[in-house]
């Protein structure tokens, strides 16, 4: 079972690094390497790359950061690409595909179109619904 999650972030469906780094059965700071040494290439082909950091304080009082990144579908692919094929590395690549596959066939909820095929009468409990649990929400 893999554990490559693609989620959504604005307009674009991504993957979180360390999602990657788990299934090629690697250390995230390999992926930050990779990423790094060809950050260049990577964003003149295929965008920014967005980064995400978080502080921790050692138990000696300094600071110490944890990087990872969000890669978009194309980003993710190349990164991968660069792995030596093994039969880890070309399962997490099949893995990695399907995940972006089962995310873009995931529709979207279009709360408008709902609320227009939705009758006038069950329009009107839901608003009622909804006003009473604004009114009293400690009555849910």
């Amino acid at each position: 079972m893999s554990a490559i999650e693609v989620v959504q972030r604005g307009d674009s469906l991504v993957v979180d690094s360390r999602l990657i780094a788990d299934e090629l059965e690697i250390q995230n700071r390999s992926i930050e390497r990779t990423v790094e040494m060809y950050r260049g290439e990577i964003e003149n082909n295929f965008g920014l790359v967005i980064t995400e950091s978080v502080c921790d304080q050692t138990k000696f009082g300094s600071d110490t950061y944890r990087y990872w990144y969000w890669l978009t579908e194309d980003q993710a692919y190349f990164v991968v690409t660069l792995s030596r094929n093994s039969e880890i590395v070309i399962q997490a690549k099949a893995n990695l595909v399907k995940a972006f596959s089962k995310a873009r066939k995931q529709e979207p909820v279009d709360v408008f179109a709902e609320l227009c095929s939705m009758s006038r009468e069950v329009l009107e409990f839901k608003v009622t619904e909804a006003a009473y649990l604004v009114i009293y929400p400690d009555k849910q």
